[in-house]
This record gives C-alpha cells, sequence and structure tokens, in this order.
C-alpha cells in the first residue's frame, strides 16, 4: 500500500472499516447505486455504502437504509436486506437469501442458497437442475467469522452464529449455535428474562394516544425490567396502575416528554393541540404483570407481561 495516495488510503480504508463512512460525503456512491440500479436490479436505502470493489451481480437486489457492503463481498441472486445490515470482507451471498432488520455479518462468511441437483448417476452434476429453497436470517443476528450456511436453513432473530459454524439446519429465535455440523449450545433467554406480549392497542384518535417503548427484541432482559411510555389523552387521566395478581398499584414516577409533542403535531396534530401528554416510567415489571390505564372515558388494560417460551429441544 506504499503507493498509494492519501485519498486513496482513505477510500480503501472505507471499503473495509465500512461503518466510518459518511455516504453524503462521497459522490462515487451515487455513481455505484445507479450502475447497480441499471445492471443488477438494485434498489438502495438512504445512507447505503456499497465497497467500489464488491462483486455485486443480483438478478434483484433490494437493501433497506444504512446497509453496508464491504471490500471484495460477492452478491449473487435474489437478495433482500432489511435496515442497518454490515456484511465484512471477502463473504459470498449468493442464491435466494433474505436477511431481516440489524444483521451483523463477519468475514469470509459463506452463504449459499442454492443447491445443485446430484440425483441423476447418468449425468454430470453440471448437468442437472439447480434448486432453491432459500435461507432467511432473522433481525438483530450476528453470524460470526468463517460460517457457512447452506440452502433451505432459517436462523432465528436475535441468534449468535459462533465463528466457523456450519449450519445446515434451522434455529430458533435467541439461539446461540456453533461446531460442524452447528447445534443449539443454548438460547440467550435467561430465566429471568421477561417476554412482552402487547394487548389492547387502541386505535389513534383525535381522543387518545399512547405507546409503550418496547423493547425491539421483545423481550426485557433480568437486570434491566424497566420500561417507558407515554400517553396524549384529551380526557383526564385518573390513574396508571400496575395490576399483578389484581392487585392495583398506581404509577407515580410521570415526566415530560417534548419529543412526543413533536411527533404528535405532525402525526396528529388535532390531538397535540387539545391533549395532556404524560410520559412515565414502571420499574420492576415482574411476571403476571398488567399495566392498566384509567381516563374519565374508559379504562383499557396496556400491556401484558408473560414468561419468554421454551426453546425446542429438536433442534439440539
Amino acid at each position: 500500500m506504499h503507493n498509494l495516495t492519501d485519498e486513496e488510503w482513505k477510500a480503501k480504508k472505507l471499503s473495509v472499516a465500512t461503518w466510518e463512512a459518511n455516504v453524503a460525503e462521497l459522490p462515487q456512491q451515487k455513481i455505484i447505486k445507479e450502475v447497480l440500479a441499471r445492471n443488477a436490479n438494485a434498489t438502495f436505502g438512504p445512507n447505503c455504502y456499497i465497497a467500489p470493489d464488491c462483486n455485486f451481480f443480483t438478478d434483484s437486489a433490494r437493501l433497506g437504509r444504512n446497509v453496508r457492503i464491504a471490500s471484495q463481498v460477492t452478491l449473487r441472486g435474489n437478495i433482500t436486506m432489511g435496515n442497518d445490515v454490515s456484511v465484512n470482507p471477502l463473504t459470498n451471498i449468493i442464491g435466494n437469501v433474505k436477511i431481516g432488520n440489524a444483521v451483523r455479518i463477519a468475514s469470509s462468511v459463506q452463504i449459499f442458497g442454492f443447491n445443485h441437483g446430484f440425483e441423476r448417476v447418468d449425468k454430470f452434476i453440471k448437468d442437472q437442475p439447480i434448486t432453491s429453497k432459500g435461507i432467511d436470517i432473522g433481525e438483530g443476528t450476528w453470524i460470526g467469522a468463517g460460517v457457512s450456511i447452506v440452502d433451505g436453513v432459517s436462523v432465528g432473530a436475535n441468534s449468535v452464529v459462533a465463528a466457523g459454524a456450519v449450519v445446515t439446519k434451522s434455529f430458533p429465535d435467541f439461539s446461540i449455535i456453533g461446531g460442524t455440523p452447528a447445534r443449539l449450545i443454548r438460547s440467550r433467554i435467561k430465566a429471568g428474562d421477561l417476554k412482552l406480549e402487547v394487548t389492547n392497542i387502541a386505535k389513534k384518535s383525535s381522543q387518545l394516544d399512547y405507546c409503550i417503548d418496547l423493547p425491539r427484541t421483545g423481550l426485557l432482559d433480568e437486570n434491566k425490567r424497566v420500561i417507558n411510555g407515554w400517553i396524549a389523552s384529551v380526557y383526564e387521566v385518573t390513574g396508571l396502575f400496575k395490576v399483578v395478581d389484581n392487585v392495583k398499584t398506581k404509577i407515580l414516577d410521570f415526566h415530560e416528554r417534548p419529543d412526543v409533542k413533536n411527533y404528535l403535531s405532525a402525526e396528529n396534530p388535532t390531538l397535540a393541540q387539545r391533549a395532556s401528554i404524560i410520559g412515565f416510567t414502571v420499574n420492576d415489571v415482574q411476571v403476571g404483570m398488567a399495566l392498566h390505564l384509567s381516563t374519565t372515558r374508559s379504562e383499557m388494560t396496556l400491556v401484558r407481561f408473560c414468561n419468554p417460551p421454551i426453546l425446542n429441544s429438536s433442534y439440539s
């Protein structure tokens, strides 16, 4: 690399350390995406970075916002990626592959969503049909360096695939898997974690709106059993309660939410003008707890908390 100019060195670094790329300052990115839109049937959400030496030869590609494709990655076939996906150098993603939001794919990963037919012994394998069941990688999953994933596999959301694993079968959400062939090492879900079940969600109206700030994974960690939320109501809020075993405990931790005022001004301006907005925090969320809201107009259950599911032992 001794013969590179400073600008060439910086550009080469960004193709590996893609998280450092400020796409707005890289005019070449617009040119790259225009070429790929014409030739690789590709669409891109905002703030995507595609390394100039990426091998991007898809039949179709649909990439969400803030996707980062690093140096010498190969993409072929029909590929869909959600938002905030990163693919590190020397990875191959080929075939029919769907990748969820916030997935991290390390270097030298092999994801092959197709197979060569080999049933006929009277023909060379090269002369037999190619098949594709597809691969589905759930959101929030981390795939370690050197992993191989074969056609027909689904990797559940929020899972961890250990470096060097060969994944030949499907695994559920929150799995930690590794080995050759890959097996379930354990679930990421701890005994004290809570799965959130949202019930009785009111339709937005000009009188009442509310939101519970749920974890994106749908689980509360055992070490942080806290949720926040807000209520915007034209009617007077007479109480917000935690309910456990039919015993109500009034929530007193209220605070202002100026961000909600801005949100409602855009989404529901009538309510923003007429309503009082209350932010709240619920501590010590427990199994079996429900959250109830009372106003001078109505009463409803907002959220109920239950245990996470038990992983099926057949995945072991």
